[in-house]
């Protein structure tokens, strides 16, 4: 097919054009096309390993309450490969937290102070549970009466937990004999802004005991 002296430039300086830019432009393309699929390939990784912790996380959240020796052995399994294949997810945060709870039902302190350590350290990572975590270290060295340790979490401020750190205060001083103090805290726990009904009314149970104690 013949085409005209002016068909015959526009053809030309498009060929032209291609030599210096085509390379660049098929480059930019495939670039784009490759971010799309990496982005569509790591979400799909992303969803694939919650999937994978949440069934792990599942069989931890189906044994932490039992008292018998081979539920503890398979949360104890289910919650080590949560932590070494699926670290950061929130599943293997939640993972730790409902072990150290079976932990400390059974009293044995180093292994639950561990997993919550293990939160607290990885903080960045699940920061949702940071404050939950912290409350329940508090209460693992309470039961050993490690008072000092104690209160050191819980002298920390953190959003949210203004009430529930002062009642667990208020726990720290009334087990070392100071109502004075305990009473303060349970008041300040009590008259907090973020406070539910029923966490009031059990600060109302703890102040009625101390004014028992009073009298």
């Amino acid at each position: 097919m013949a085409f005209d002296l002016e068909e015959q430039e526009k053809i030309d300086r498009l060929k032209a054009w291609w030599e210096q830019w085509g390379n660049i432009i098929s480059g930019l393309i495939l670039a784009v096309l490759l971010a799309i699929l990496g982005w569509y390939g790591w979400n799909w990784y992303q969803a694939n390993q919650t999937r994978n912790a949440l069934g792990y996380f599942e069989i931890v959240e189906n044994n932490h309450r039992a008292t018998e020796d081979d539920a503890l052995y398979r949360l104890q399994e289910a919650n080590q490969i949560l932590q070494d294949k699926y670290q950061g997810n929130i599943y293997a945060g939640r993972g730790a937290l409902l072990s150290a709870r079976a932990y400390l039902e059974r009293q044995d302190y180093a292994q639950a102070e561990a997993e919550l350590q293990r939160i607290l350290y990885n903080s960045k990572r699940y920061p949702e549970l940071v404050g939950v975590a912290t409350l329940q270290l508090a209460t693992v060295y309470i039961d050993q009466a490690k008072f000092e340790p104690a209160m050191a979490l819980l002298n920390q401020e953190m959003t949210g937990y203004e009430a529930l750190f002062a009642d667990k205060r208020g726990d720290v001083y009334y087990a070392q004999g100071d109502v004075s103090n305990a009473t303060s805290q349970w008041s300040q726990a009590a008259e907090a802004s973020n406070a539910s009904g029923e966490f009031v009314q059990t600060m109302q149970f703890k102040l009625s005991l101390l004014g028992e104690v009073n009298e």
